[in-house]
């Protein structure tokens, strides 16, 4: 009896043993790959930061920086990023925003002159910040590009950044995804959320995505509406502050 016991507390010490020497491995946050992203990106930003028409308009962009290191600041997944906005019509498809980690957002003027309501103007930003939380224009590239985005020639490079099929035009799943991360942002700054319900059928109808069909865009909207459902209705929404009003009309 005394010898089997024996054998038992070997067997147990043995197993234990070996489970120590196991690294569990636990799979990156959202925080992680994105700053993992930044690397992969490196090439695209540069390019980017090349050929923006950027706006010269000082306290426009250090207002709309502020919206977005706001929204953020509030995320669990994003806290801790430093947030670049520019504003300035690219190259290529016409009423396209991009957005690369680390985090550098680049918005279409002609998306921007709708909007009525800085709760608009946030949902603008969040829907940007969900594509690069669900990582979107990264899994694009890692599709395209089999290597380094660098060893693309400057044709190549130009059609990723700026063709029809760039880097930055989602399909109908992708957006809906996008739309979920949006929602959880514009909550978690307590933002009136139905400024994304405006946001989608403007951008759809004027932005790259308006060769969507009308049955796509109600499935956007459908998707906003799920996603709100899923949070409780907000006390005190904001739908605009004093200083939106104050310089709302820089959008003009």
């Amino acid at each position: 009896m005394k010898r089997n016991q024996v054998g038992i507390y070997l067997y147990c010490a043995l197993i234990l043993s070996s489970c120590a020497i196991q690294k569990v491995q636990r799979p990156l946050s959202i925080h992680e790959m994105v700053v993992q992203d930044e690397s992969q990106m490196e090439g695209v930003r540069e390019l980017l930061k090349k050929h923006a028409n950027k706006s010269v308009d000082d306290e426009w962009i250090e207002y709309l920086q502020k919206i977005a290191q706001e929204l953020v600041n509030q995320s669990s997944e994003l806290r801790g990023f430093d947030v670049h906005v520019y504003i300035g019509e690219l190259r290529g498809v016409k009423g396209l925003n991009r957005t690369l980690p680390g985090i550098d957002i680049y918005l279409d003027p002609r998306l921007l002159k709708g909007i009525e309501f800085e709760n608009e103007l946030a949902a603008l930003v969040a829907l940007e910040l969900g594509h690069l939380i669900q990582r979107h224009a990264v899994q694009k590239l890692s599709e395209a590009v089999p290597g380094e985005f660098s060893s693309l020639n400057f044709e190549d490079k130009k059609k990723l950044l700026y063709g029809e099929d760039s880097l930055f035009i989602f399909d109908v799943n992708q957006m809906k995804r996008s739309i979920r991360s949006a929602v959880k942002l514009l909550y978690q700054r307590q933002y009136d959320v139905r400024g994304l319900d405006i946001v989608i059928r403007r951008f759809v109808d004027q932005g790259a995505h308006r060769l969507f069909r009308t049955r796509d865009r109600e499935r956007l909207v459908d998707e906003v509406h799920r996603s709100i459902s899923k949070f409780p209705p907000l006390r005190h929404p904001i739908v605009q502050t004093e200083r939106f009003k104050k310089i709302k009309n820089r959008i003009k």
